[in-house]
């Protein structure tokens, strides 16, 4: 009789330890695990990477051209830039603007220049590197360098109201390159402002200095 009680009461304990055990398994596998899913970002995710500008410039026409022309106004830009990868990006912009004959033009030549409207559209690469080691996380955030270049073609066309093809000049492939900064509100707009030199490579009869105003909005953080 008493082996028969210290049999049974050692088939109870095994039978509370495997019922602990069971207990303590459950209560791991139903503790959740942390979510591996990353939230996704608010916003227009169509421009996610990528950016739409819209702006005007002042363009002062060098060299030879400024012996016959003159820009009295300002031009408009359409640009769309995207990342590439870490600081490089590039993208397309477009420029539009009046020239105006020269007053001396018009006395001198024997054929006087006619009013023309360039039209130009550059394919660009721009280089916006980080340094956040050199004035902090936060200035580097907001205020953002670059150099940019990059080649196009531009063409030459008449004023309002028949915009036909001017004969001023020939259509021809054009270079433009120079820097700027880029004022980032994130997640919001960015204002970018920029200087620039262009000139027609086939002739080289033609060239000017642009100075370019840009509000750009879309991932504007990622460029």
């Amino acid at each position: 009789m008493y082996h028969c009680h210290r049999a049974t009461a050692a088939l109870v304990a095994i039978g509370h330890g495997l019922a602990l055990s069971a207990s303590a398994a459950a209560q791991e596998t139903s503790v959740p695990e942390e979510s591996r899913v990353k939230p996704l970002r608010s916003g227009f995710r169509g421009l996610e990477s990528r950016v739409l500008g819209f702006g005007t410039y002042k363009e002062t026409t060098q060299y030879r051209t400024r012996k016959r022309y003159v820009n009295p106004g300002v031009g408009a830009i359409v640009s769309y830039d995207q990342a590439i990868r870490g600081p490089w990006s590039g993208g397309l912009q477009a420029r539009w603007s009046l020239w105006e004959p020269q007053e001396a033009a018009l006395v001198d030549e024997a054929e006087a220049p006619e009013q023309t409207a360039p039209l130009a559209a550059f394919s660009r690469i721009q280089f916006s590197p980080r340094l956040p080691f050199l004035w902090g996380e936060t200035f580097d955030g907001i205020v953002r360098p670059f150099a940019v270049g990059g080649l196009g073609f531009v063409g030459f066309f008449e004023a309002r109201p028949t915009y036909r093809r001017s004969n001023a000049f020939p259509s021809e492939t054009a270079a433009t390159y120079g820097g700027g900064v880029r004022l980032v509100w994130p997640d919001t707009a960015a204002l970018r402002l920029s200087f620039e030199r262009w000139r027609g490579l086939r002739s080289f009869r033609v060239s000017a200095l642009t100075w370019q105003l840009e509000v750009q909005f879309g991932d504007v953080s990622a460029l």
